[in-house]
């Protein structure tokens, strides 16, 4: 059973123009997954870009980074803040603050289309499941309500396996 607080999730949809998140595929992260659950995640496309204050937004949320922060292109080298653009699509992996935004550990660019190919953006939140109403298959994740679509596809995630000792990774 799924209960508010105990487990996390994945949601992959789209953002709404009245702040809910429209799910099409939802993976419910098994509860002994803890690698899985140790920070937020949230990709979408960068907005109100600030690089002297480290500060971004991504939809309905402003994401924050300091030197500790790793930013890396979409192939995982590192890269300065300066390469950072509104519009360009990026993974945020970090922890929530008391003031409601997102201390980012991790900033990562990710390819929006080949050159010339209409842009396939991609939204996506990962973290803790903080309401659930049964009723309305209605979820709270971060600081947004989601809302699945009708044809939306549940998953319980597997348990990633321990690789044996030894093994090439």
């Amino acid at each position: 059973m799924l209960r508010a607080g105990q487990r996390w999730a994945e949601i992959e949809g789209s953002m709404q123009a009245d702040g809910t998140f429209l799910a099409n595929r939802v993976d419910i992260i098994a509860a002994e997954d803890q690698d899985h659950m140790q920070a937020m995640e949230i990709r979408d496309v960068i907005a109100d870009l600030d690089l002297r204050r480290s500060s971004m937004t991504l939809p309905r949320y402003t994401i924050l980074w300091n030197e500790q922060a790793k930013i890396s292109d979409d192939e995982k080298r590192r890269i300065p803040s300066a390469k950072l653009d509104n519009g360009m699509e990026i993974k945020v992996t970090g922890r929530p603050r008391p003031d409601g935004t997102l201390l980012a550990r991790k900033l990562q660019l990710r390819i929006l289309a080949a050159p010339g190919a209409q842009p396939q953006y991609k939204q996506e939140l990962v973290g803790p499941v903080e309401v659930l109403d049964a009723g309305s298959g209605s979820l709270h994740i971060l600081k947004t309500n989601i809302r699945p679509m009708p044809e939306c596809q549940f998953f319980a995630l597997p348990v990633p396996m321990a690789s044996p000792k030894g093994a090439c990774s």
